[in-house]
Formats: C-alpha cells, sequence, structure tokens
C-alpha cells in the first residue's frame, strides 16, 4: 500500500534523512558538501552531513518538500558525475 501523499503548508518543518544507496557514500570531499549546501541553501535550521548520510531540517515556504528533494536529488548525483566520471551511482 503506498504511502498518502504528504500535506503542504507554508512554514512547516521536517526532519529528512537520506543514505546512500548499499550504504555507499554520498560526499567524497569538501566540493561535494559545498555543493549540497548550495542546493540546501535556503530553509535549512540545521544538519549533519556525514560521508554515507545525511540528516537535514529543512523549513518550507511555497514549493513543498517533495519538490525541493527532488531537486537536489537529481542535481547533486549530475554534478557527481560531470566532476568524476568514474564514480558509480549514488
Amino acid at each position: 500500500m503506498a504511502r498518502k501523499p504528504r500535506i503542504h503548508f507554508t512554514g512547516a518543518v521536517y526532519h529528512v534523512m537520506l543514505r546512500g544507496n548499499d550504504g555507499q557514500a554520498i560526499f567524497f570531499d569538501s566540493k561535494d558538501y559545498s555543493v549540497f549546501d548550495q542546493l540546501l541553501a535556503e530553509g535549512i535550521h540545521g544538519f549533519c552531513w556525514l560521508p554515507y548520510h545525511f540528516h537535514t531540517v529543512v523549513k518550507v515556504a511555497d514549493t513543498p518538500l517533495s519538490q525541493i528533494i527532488g531537486i537536489c536529488l537529481s542535481v547533486y548525483p549530475l554534478d557527481q558525475c560531470m566532476r568524476d566520471k568514474n564514480r558509480s551511482p549514488l
């Protein structure tokens, strides 16, 4: 059974957590953290970014959380691929 859609309202605060595929690293160097920081810069209230996963607390405005995270999880891996062609998928 599918999860019910998340109800969006302006000003909501969410805890977001993501792990790499099969426990693989998602951050490899300081540039990776910088790119991800730029993608999530607006609305972050707290974060813990570790090589293999991250936790962040995000306050949303008009853009739903699913769109914010969707953009990050499509742009960030593309940046990874452009910088290191030999790296496996995140």
